[in-house]
């Protein structure tokens, strides 16, 4: 199975070579990591208990991977303008959620992704910010930045 490593490069794993402790290594690692992931978006600005809302979106995480759900690569789009749009459109969504007194942490990525494509595709307001965003962020010059003494 070819592997992404980074930097552009693959390496073609053949599992059936490694032993049952790697293996298992390998599955705490992925799982882990998976899990991690599921609840890094919540954080103390966004929840009131996060340890719980944490474990609550890891268990959820996790019963998807029991029903032999997946991530897959998501469908981003590669235009800018668009991608703030549903940046703004998924801001006020969750804004809106949190004013309902709703947990944002509790709603489910997907349908908001969805939503927010939505709201932003037919409000042109949404879409007019976006340009302007996407302009601003292009026109700033932050000067040369030394990249060696931000490698760890």
């Amino acid at each position: 199975m070819l592997v992404n490593i980074s930097k552009g490069l693959e390496l073609d794993v053949d599992f059936g070579r490694f032993n049952q402790d790697v293996i298992n290594h390998l599955l705490y690692i992925g799982a882990k990591n998976v899990l991690q992931d599921s609840h890094a978006g919540v954080t103390p600005e966004k929840s009131a208990d996060v340890a719980a809302d944490s474990l609550a979106v890891a268990q959820k995480k996790l019963e998807s991977m029991y029903a032999g759900e997946i991530r897959t690569a998501t469908s981003r789009t590669a235009d800018p303008v668009k991608a703030e749009a549903i940046k703004i459109a998924t801001d006020l969504i969750k804004a809106q959620a949190r004013k309902a007194g709703k947990q944002v942490s509790k709603l489910d990525p997907k349908a908001v992704r969805e939503a927010a494509a939505a709201l932003a595709a037919k409000t042109p307001a949404i879409m007019e910010q976006a340009r302007k965003n996407v302009a601003d962020a292009k026109a700033l010059d932050v000067g040369a930045v030394d990249l060696d003494a931000l490698t760890a």
